[in-house]
């Protein structure tokens, strides 16, 4: 789904981010946030990374997931990976962390989480 307000390239360590929530596997088009080189978490398929948005300094986290890899094994599917975004960005509680954006280019997926 392209709306128009990005372009395809992805750089090392950018990540799109717009407040409003978004449905899952936009097109990368624009890099506002500036990712430190360290992450914050790894998994066998994603790793999470501490993101700053460019303009207003405000931290984020940004998971991101290795389509090909989350594919390659057995019973998991590009379907299963857009259910997650799907009930992430239902998710609206004080206690959880709310799913901002999702994007995608090429085999890789990113969650943009508060």
């Amino acid at each position: 789904m392209n709306r128009g307000f990005m372009n395809d390239a992805l750089v090392h360590n950018y990540v799109p981010v717009k407040r409003e929530s978004t449905p899952p596997n936009n097109p990368i088009k624009e890099k506002k946030i500036n990712s430190p080189p360290q992450s914050a978490r790894r998994g066998p398929f994603s790793v999470v990374r501490r993101c700053l948005h460019r303009e207003t300094q405000q931290q984020f986290a940004v998971k991101i997931v290795d389509v090909s890899k989350f594919t390659s094994s057995p019973g998991l599917t590009v379907d299963d990976l857009k259910r997650e975004a799907t009930i992430c960005h239902m998710l609206k509680h004080p206690h959880i962390v709310e799913l901002l954006e999702t994007y995608s280019s090429d085999m890789m997926l990113y969650m943009v989480f508060e």
